[in-house]
Parts: structure tokens; C-alpha cells; sequence
């Protein structure tokens, strides 16, 4: 992405470079103006700020899943939910199994806490990037109370989804532990989504303050003709 993102900005730039010579060279009086518009579609940043703001978002959840185990004790803890669990499903869903009678007592698959961890970050970009875009779509702006009534909506997910297809039931009703399994879920989630409210307004700022100043066209004056 990076690699692509600077040949991007330097044949950008090279036929902004081009584009000024030319008009130059014929005298053009619009010359400044060809420059600003050349210019001005080089990219800013080589990292979406939605993947930025996404990566932040899931790694603050997984700092508040880390304090829960650590100060919840076994209220706030499940040995049913972990990432192996995760990589385990999205292993067996590229295989074209879904459900699971207990995704706890399905054989390990090499590597799957890696591949967990790695569903569970694409999992957070995606969902962000759907409320940045969503905000977008609508012409709302960023702000906390939004990003955290989001991040407790997506707990949804994994509670009439992932759960039943581990095994265990609509809000893990199935488990033995439904009502911990929840809990968790909802602070996870509501961190998940403090945590977009967090990052958006740090990294994201609105685009009168970001975007760069171009100079003021220069307009030349015309030759007159005797």
C-alpha cells in the first residue's frame, strides 16, 4: 500500500511538473492555476485514516478486555471466547463449515490464534470504515455519543451470530455462562466504539483545519494588441 501510495504521489507530481512546462512554454496565462490543480490530488496520507482510526479502536477493546480479566476476575472473564476460538471458526468457515456443536471441543487448527487475532482486526476495520462511511453518507459529523452507540450495537454481531455458530446459542443461552458471555461482549463492544469516538477526533480532523493552503492563482496579463 505504501509502495503504491508514493508512485501515486511522484507520477502525480511529475505530470504536474509536465503540465506547468508546457503552459509555461506557450505562454499560458492559467499556468499557476494548472499547478494548484496538479498538485492538489497528491495524497496526503498513505494509511486510510478509517484503517488508522479501526486499529486504534481494536486494540483500545482488547486493552479493556485485558483490565476486565485483570480486575473482574471470573465475573468479567470466559474461557469459551478467546482468539483461538475466532481463528478456529475462520479456519473452518474456509472450509465451508459454519456451525460448530461446540466450537471449545473442535480440533486446533495450526495457527489459530494468529489467524484470530488477525479476523478480529480486519473485523474492527471493516466495522469502522461503515461508520465513517455511514456518517459520511448521511452528512453527520463525528462525535463520542455516536461512536459508542455504534460500538454497543456491533456486540449484536458476535451475539446472534458467532455465538450460535460456536455452539452456543442466541446470547450464548445455550453456555452454561450466557449472562458473563453477554456482559462481556457489551463493555468490549461499548470500549470498541469509545475507542473510534477516541481515535476519530484525535487523527480525523475536519477538513478546513487539515487542508493544505494553496496559493492564490496568479493570473497574467493579457498582451494587448496594437
Amino acid at each position: 500500500m505504501l509502495t503504491e501510495a508514493l508512485e501515486s504521489y511522484f507520477v502525480t507530481a511529475l505530470e504536474g511538473l509536465y503540465r506547468c512546462r508546457i503552459c509555461a512554454s506557450a505562454g499560458s496565462r492559467d499556468v499557476y492555476n494548472v499547478c494548484a490543480m496538479s498538485t492538489s490530488r497528491m495524497p496526503v496520507s498513505a494509511v486510510p485514516p478509517g484503517v488508522s482510526v479501526g486499529v486504534l479502536a481494536t486494540v483500545t477493546m482488547d486493552g479493556v478486555f485485558v483490565l476486565m480479566s485483570r480486575l473482574g476476575g471470573e465475573a468479567l472473564t470466559s474461557e469459551k471466547a478467546g482468539p483461538e476460538f475466532i481463528g478456529r471458526w475462520a479456519g473452518n468457515l474456509l472450509r465451508g463449515r459454519f456451525r460448530h456443536p461446540d466450537i471449545a471441543q473442535e480440533p486446533p487448527l495450526r495457527g489459530e490464534a494468529a489467524i484470530g487475532l488477525a479476523t478480529h482486526y480486519l473485523a474492527g476495520i471493516t466495522l469502522t470504515g461503515c461508520y465513517l462511511s455511514t456518517l459520511r453518507r448521511f452528512g453527520l459529523g463525528p462525535d463520542p455519543l455516536k461512536a459508542i452507540a455504534f460500538g454497543g450495537a456491533t456486540s449484536l454481531l458476535p451475539l446472534l451470530i458467532l455465538y450460535p455458530s460456536w455452539g452456543y446459542g442466541w446470547f450464548g443461552l445455550r453456555s452454561d455462562e450466557a449472562s458473563r458471555m453477554v456482559r462481556i461482549m457489551l463493555l468490549g463492544h461499548l470500549a470498541f466504539g469509545a475507542g473510534i469516538g477516541l481515535w476519530t477526533a484525535l487523527l480525523l480532523k475536519p477538513a478546513a483545519e487539515t487542508a493544505p493552503e494553496l496559493p492564490s492563482p496568479i493570473l497574467l496579463p493579457e498582451k494587448r494588441t496594437s
